[in-house]
């Protein structure tokens, strides 16, 4: 036999391995909820199903809305329960809604709508009133018109009574307070800073500030002093790779100055590695 006929012939007759493709897998991932705010009405409740139905304000479709077992309720600025809401109730709800089901949502907090209004005004300006009580954990306040408002106390809120730190008992029954709060994935007021005075709390919360503005009063041994626009004195530390560049910086000459992040020195003082000329 022809010895290439016999090869072509063997080649023919072995097995020839087949490269198949991996079946591919379907992702059975859900798709992560996202957490939003809705103010509507409520037009269902099921208090023994632990489900509403919420008409938004905006126009769009109903939800319907599973109580979460942990979700945190609120009415006429007091703890609630999911009982002392009923239809028709105008609310504001925090839900856990996935994109593929965005008919429904998970309850994680509610309020109703004029607690809601009140809590995200009271968030964004300095509160003043006087103490109504004072805890390790709470700060009862009342304000000119009679209102208490209750503010969340934490390890991170700072107390500031005279221009000095203070302790939440410092605050007796009556005592003036300004408080800067922020309101908390829950809806409560979480209290940043509590102060004595307006002015007290403004300054406070301006020292966190990585932008000072103000007139240099004095320039001495690697130190600053600055009097700032809110009327705070605070004293900075020139950073040493900043000493040349803050020589053109004279007494008495309006400065942004730039602070750096981290903690104060042993002496209280920030630092401060860049300036910029203000008006």
């Amino acid at each position: 036999m022809n010895p290439l006929l016999a090869l072509t012939l063997l080649c023919l007759s072995t097995p020839q391995e087949t490269t198949k493709t991996p079946p591919q897998r379907v992702s059975t991932k859900r798709p992560a909820a996202q957490t939003k705010t809705v103010v509507g009405v409520i037009t269902a409740l099921d208090a023994t199903k632990n489900t509403l139905t919420l008409q938004p304000d905006n126009g769009t479709a109903a939800l319907s809305v599973t109580i979460a077992p942990d979700a945190a309720f609120t009415k006429k600025n007091e703890l609630a329960k999911f009982t002392d809401f009923k239809p028709d109730d105008h609310v504001s709800a925090r839900l856990s809604i996935r994109p593929d089901r965005p008919a429904e949502g998970v309850l994680r907090a509610m309020k109703d709508a004029d607690t809601a209004a009140e809590t995200k005004k009271t968030a964004t300006a300095i509160y003043t009133g006087t103490v109504v009580t004072s805890s390790l954990t709470n700060l009862d306040a009342k304000d000119k018109d009679g209102k208490t408002t209750r503010f969340r106390i934490s390890e991170k809120t700072s107390f500031l009574k005279g221009g000095k730190p203070a302790k939440p008992t410092d605050f007796a029954l009556d005592n003036p307070v300004a408080v800067i709060a922020r309101s908390s994935a829950s809806g409560n007021l979480l209290a940043s800073i509590v102060a004595d005075s307006a002015s007290a709390a403004e300054q406070a919360k301006n020292d966190a500030l990585s932008t000072w503005t103000g007139q240099v009063t004095e320039k001495k041994d690697g130190l600053i002093t600055l009097k700032r626009d809110d009327g705070a004195v605070r004293t900075l530390q020139i950073a040493s790779t900043s000493a040349e560049l803050f020589e053109k910086l004279t007494v008495g000459r309006r400065a942004h100055l730039h602070l750096v992040k981290g903690e104060p020195d042993k002496d209280g003082h920030r630092t401060t590695d860049r300036f910029t000329n203000a008006r």
